[in-house]
């Protein structure tokens, strides 16, 4: 990013994503600002590999979620994206603003899960990769509260670890750590642990595992911080999710 030139469309867009990534949320608003005034102006770049400039930059404008300006940003982008008609165009128009309705005052978790579906959808029907769509929409539900979380976050926990996307693992990982944390604090705690350790890219970085930790229900907290140290492979973090988030009543008898 910091290589491109932002005077051009594709170089702002990629330190918009640079400056979020750096927690340089004020640049990002200003280059956000900027991206939305040239949105009209934008077109196809013609460069092999790059999407549209407009489409693009549309989306980059709403992932910086600035408050006041989700819903215009959420209808601009959505509006390019059916101005191509590709289905996996509007899928991640859908699935960008998905993420934007938890940001609004209050959350509408209800338009969140409705893209999300969509998004999932579209994806699906043009045999498209939705595992990403997949982990958003476990998150969502774990958020929201709904009774859909445990077996949405198994089921996508499963498919991201069949599709080896470790990113998309840890990511599902973190709504798993939410379910688990008031019936089974010292195995949540273990995952956070595993997800402080692992890629920042999937769950957020460690602050975020470390947030988890002291968020957990404990007794005297022994437990949890005797638990946090404790150094869990993948697959045994995987194994277990699944083995606790597996409801009873679809469980296997011995």
């Amino acid at each position: 990013a910091l290589a491109l030139d932002e005077s051009d469309a594709y170089g702002q867009i990629v330190s918009l994503f640079g400056h979020l990534w750096r927690g340089h949320r004020e640049r990002a608003i200003e280059a956000a600002g900027e991206l939305r005034d040239r949105l009209p102006t934008l077109t196809n770049s013609g460069v092999p590999g790059r999407r549209s400039d407009q489409l693009s930059a549309a989306i980059a404008v709403l992932v910086v979620g600035e408050q006041g300006r989700i819903t215009a940003d959420a209808e601009a982008a959505l509006a390019i994206a059916h101005s191509f008609g590709a289905p996996h165009h509007i899928a991640m128009a859908l699935s960008s603003g998905a993420r934007r309705w938890l940001m609004v005052d209050p959350p509408d978790f209800d338009r969140a899960l409705a893209d999300l579906a969509e998004a999932i959808r579209l994806r699906d029907s043009v045999g498209a990769l939705s595992t990403l769509d997949r982990v958003a929409l476990a998150a969502i539900l774990t958020q929201a509260g709904d009774p859909r979380a445990p077996e949405v976050v198994m089921d996508t926990l499963q498919r991201a670890y069949d599709e080896r996307l470790w990113a998309a693992v840890d990511g599902v990982l973190s709504a798993a750590v939410t379910l688990l944390a008031t019936d089974e604090p010292a195995v949540a705690a273990e995952i956070s642990g595993y997800l402080a350790d692992s890629s920042p890219r999937g769950n957020g970085g460690a602050a975020l595992a470390a947030d988890v930790v002291e968020q957990l229900p404990s007794n005297d907290g022994a437990d949890i911080h005797r638990a946090r140290g404790a150094a869990m492979h993948r697959h045994q973090v995987v194994s277990i999710a699944n083995q606790l988030l597996d409801p009873p009543s679809t469980a296997q008898p011995t």
